[in-house]
């Protein structure tokens, strides 16, 4: 999302088409990014639940949202542009 985006974004714009690895490779480090983002972020947000005592279905949707719909779309989104720059027009 981050890094495959903007150079996705400059990639389609100047009409480079990279290699497979080229391409794929800011996926990974996007999932990187947000799996390490995510991994330091899990004792702050852990004590917010913690002190803030919401109900069980509440931060279960919070850490749901969290850890599985945010990181899914990362990856969707990084997927994308990956795709998009290796495309031929």
């Amino acid at each position: 999302m981050f890094f495959s985006a903007v150079i996705g974004r400059n990639r389609v714009a100047a009409d480079r088409r990279p290699s497979p690895a080229a391409a794929w490779s800011l996926v990974v480090l996007d999932i990187v990014v947000v799996t390490t983002l995510l991994a330091l972020l899990f004792d702050p947000i852990m004590t917010l639940i913690y002190a803030g005592q919401p109900s069980d279905q509440a931060s279960g949707f919070f850490l749901f949202v969290l850890y599985v719909i945010f990181p899914a779309g990362v990856l969707i989104n990084a997927c994308r542009w990956a795709a998009r720059s290796r495309r031929r027009y």
